[in-house]
């Protein structure tokens, strides 16, 4: 159940990191810091829904 989120969260963080169409590339750049970030509030995001459908399934 787990295992397809760690994609969905790479997901998110690449789609933040290219910005809006018709940026160059340089400018839609994120930090390394900037992008764990994204990446981590993600992955958090992505583990408080799973949490939820479980309590869901468990009511």
């Amino acid at each position: 159940m787990f295992s397809t989120f760690g994609a969905q969260a790479q997901t998110l963080a690449s789609a933040a990191q290219n910005g809006a169409a018709g940026q160059t590339e340089s400018s839609t750049k994120l930090s390394a810091g900037d992008e764990k970030t994204v990446k981590d509030m993600a992955q958090a995001d992505i583990n408080e829904i799973a949490a939820a459908k479980i309590a869901l399934s468990k009511a």
